[in-house]
């Protein structure tokens, strides 16, 4: 297992150095955390989200699902970084969390009316996917659902807020191939590796994501988790590793 973990941490580092879009975020001191360079179409989407623009946001990514041809790729190259940029604008109080509601909203309508790819055969493969503790954020797991549902998985959504003891009911009744956790704040880490060390005892791995992993080096491995997805197209590769094939 110790070799297996250690592959799939050095795939992660060789997918984030192929994915300029997919940066680690570190913190820089009392200034913040160092600002990405941002391409012209997220640009646009974000202005929109925080002008609540629907319309303009829904022909933003039917433009981009028309150039990268899959709604995965659009949730990685277009919808993961505007959610990133405006995350940061209200974590520095720069927005108000009624602004970054309403752009989630939108968002949400946008993964809902994206069109799968085209039918892929079930892999066999079967996923749990959940949202750690008192987490309300769920559009990135949403994401992360669709993309593996595209990709042949079963696909199995316990979302928000999601009590230890019914994940660990799920993964026991549906024994999956993986478990996807995502967090967006973590006040303590303790409930949370606790939950990782049970599923893992299971003998199934887990892969984590959401920003308070995005913000914190180190955090997934400091959980237990077998893997961070920083975006969706990560997370799906690391998941099609962890799976299994």
């Amino acid at each position: 297992m110790a070799g297996h973990r250690g592959r799939t941490w050095y795939l992660l580092d060789k997918l984030l150095d192929m994915q300029p879009q997919v940066a680690k975020k570190k913190r820089s001191g009392p200034s913040g955390p160092k600002r990405r360079s941002v391409r012209a179409p997220v640009r646009a989407f974000l202005d929109a989200l925080l002008h609540e623009d629907r319309a303009a946001a829904f022909r933003i990514a039917d433009e981009q699902l028309a150039i990268l041809g899959s709604r995965a790729a659009v949730f990685a190259e277009l919808i993961h970084p505007a959610q990133y940029e405006i995350g940061e604008l209200w974590y520095r109080g720069e927005i108000g969390i009624d602004v970054e509601h309403r752009g989630t909203v939108i968002v949400e309508a946008i993964v809902e009316r994206l069109p799968p790819a085209a039918a892929t055969a079930a892999n066999g493969r079967r996923c749990v996917v959940a949202a750690a503790g008192l987490e309300e954020h769920v559009v990135g797991l949403h994401m992360l659902a669709a993309a593996l549902r595209d990709d042949g998985w079963e696909v199995t959504m316990l979302g928000r807020r999601t009590p230890e003891k019914q994940l660990l009911e799920a993964v026991d009744r549906i024994k999956p191939r993986l478990v996807c956790i995502s967090a967006g704040y973590l006040l303590e880490l303790a409930p949370l590796k606790r939950t990782v060390a049970q599923i893992k005892a299971r003998g199934i791995p887990v892969l984590v994501g959401g920003a308070a992993f995005n913000r914190s080096d180190g955090l997934a491995e400091r959980v237990g988790a077998d893997a961070h997805g920083q975006d969706v197209r990560v997370a799906l590769t690391l998941a099609r590793r962890l799976g299994g094939k």
